[in-house]
């Protein structure tokens, strides 16, 4: 049973994509906050399908942000989505992690920022890709990456991308939106888990 606000996540999710094939409950979230994170698994009708993992729960409670931050403190909540073209349990367990990761290092995410992977490992197994980049959720309709809860309160959807070191260092030079067009350029699938790195 969800609870009224993961309910209004699910449908929005149902509203762009149709009716998940499962629900996941991540093993990694069970305290709170952010409590119990489920994670929806939905597979498009292409002829080149795609399966899209998103986070249910993240936006339970508001995150963080750092003891020592000084500007404006307005109420920070997501949702986080990855895309595969296979069918990948590895990320229910990724997206669980990353669920908690605002609320463990007292800090917040948001679009553009970072996270490094663990030294020499990967974001899935088999992957050359080792850490983290959250942008918009570009391959979607405008209308889907912002959920607004009410008058004042929204909830962001954001895709994760698995990058290289080499890409997470250029995105601090240069931005977020520098990449994507690396992306574009060189028609790399941000999609792909085992694309060649574009710096």
């Amino acid at each position: 049973m969800l609870s009224p606000g993961n309910e209004q996540v699910l449908e929005h999710y149902k509203h762009f994509w149709g009716e998940p094939k499962q629900l996941f409950f991540s093993d990694r979230n069970n305290v709170s906050p952010p409590g119990p994170i489920i994670v929806a698994e939905f597979r498009s009708d292409d002829k080149t399908p795609i399966w899209t993992y998103a986070t249910i729960g993240v936006s339970r409670y508001p995150m963080p942000y750092p003891p020592n931050w000084r500007h404006d403190k307005s109420d920070k909540r997501i949702e986080l989505l990855m895309y595969a073209y296979q069918p990948m349990q590895e990320l229910v367990d990724l997206l669980g992690g990353l669920a908690l990761y605002p609320f463990s290092q007292r800090t917040f995410l948001g679009v553009g920022h970072t996270i490094p992977g663990p030294r020499g490992g990967a974001v899935v197994e088999g992957s050359p890709l080792t850490d983290i980049l959250l942008i918009p959720a570009l391959t979607e309709p405008k209308e889907f990456r912002i959920l607004h809860i009410d008058q004042d309160h929204h909830i962001e959807l954001l895709w994760v991308v698995p990058i290289y070191n080499s890409e997470r260092l250029f995105v601090k030079e240069h931005g977020w939106g520098k990449l994507v067009e690396l992306f574009s350029d060189k028609e790399v699938n941000a999609k792909d888990f085992a694309r060649l790195p574009v710096v």
